[in-house]
């Protein structure tokens, strides 16, 4: 396996979040020892750490210590220290499934009129017919 540097992974990595409409943020903290990197956020409401270390290096223990913290409150946490793991979460992410309310919005909201201002205005049959949809899609996506 080729050896990456840290540097060069960040790079990477902030490229492909990039590419998926994100943002990469560098966390500097003089006040808390052990956080990830860098914090991801992505579209629709999604969020991970990543810990980037070169190739070959694992995490320090008050950063294990951290990571155990942030992944107890729910959040992903990856240590990435190759580029193959950071195709494979962006492939991961990629495939995630949208909320009901966020599918709905892609495929029929094109005014902007539905929501957030107003409830869903469909009939029941209608409504029906786009729950049905949605989970059509859903199934596609596993």
């Amino acid at each position: 396996m080729k050896i990456e540097s840290e540097k060069l992974l960040e790079a990477k990595l902030k490229d492909h979040i990039k590419k998926l409409g994100g943002w990469s943020i560098k966390i500097l903290s003089m006040h808390i020892n052990g956080l990830p990197d860098r914090l991801c956020l992505l579209p629709g409401e999604r969020l991970f750490f990543a810990e980037i270390k070169t190739t070959k290096k694992k995490p320090e223990l008050i950063q294990k210590v951290m990571h155990k913290k942030l992944k107890k409150l729910g959040f992903e946490v990856y240590v990435i220290d190759n580029s193959e793991q950071i195709k494979e979460i962006v492939m991961k992410l990629g495939k995630k499934k949208l909320s009901f309310k966020d599918w709905y919005i892609k495929n029929y909201d094109r005014g902007g009129y539905l929501y957030p201002s107003k409830p869903m205005n469909l009939g029941f049959q209608d409504y029906c017919a786009r729950v049905d949809e949605y989970l059509l899609y859903l199934k596609s996506k596993t």
